[in-house]
């Protein structure tokens, strides 16, 4: 069978669609693993006070010291320290982060690693009308 020019380029133009969206999707999936913790500059946990080795070593000790038996197993996948005094979390999965995200297993967690940082919510950015406006769909 012989195709069109036309048919030929609609049809890449939907694979190349299909990539973007797949791509999309697993970007989403994973900025719901993490956890964003901002710390001050001269916090203990900052990048010129602690390597990337030791700041996952104390984040895994932390999680394993707020564990309980029977619950969801708390693991990191991935930290990224930023110059800018923030931290990213990568969890293994959304349920972790859900948990983490708890009133009181939040607090916990945090005063163990570093009681004057914070969880970030992840909100979204949207303007009406050249308003800025933060909104979180949850």
């Amino acid at each position: 069978m012989v195709s069109s020019y036309k048919t030929v380029l609609m049809a890449n133009i939907d694979i190349m669609n299909q990539s973007k969206l797949v791509n999309l999707a697993v970007k989403n999936i994973i900025k719901k693993q993490q956890i964003l913790i901002n710390i001050s500059q001269d916090s203990n946990l900052a990048l010129e006070k602690m390597s990337q080795l030791q700041l996952v070593e104390k984040i895994k000790k932390t999680l394993g010291t707020i564990a309980k038996e029977g619950e969801l197993e708390l693991i990191v996948k991935t930290v990224n320290h930023y110059p800018s005094g923030n931290i990213v979390i990568e969890m293994s999965s959304n349920a972790v982060v859900k948990y983490l995200c708890q009133n009181k297993n939040r607090k916990a967690f945090i005063n163990k690693l570093e009681p004057s940082a914070t969880i970030k919510d992840r909100s979204y950015t949207i303007t009406l009308q050249f308003v800025p406006v933060s909104f979180n769909p949850s």
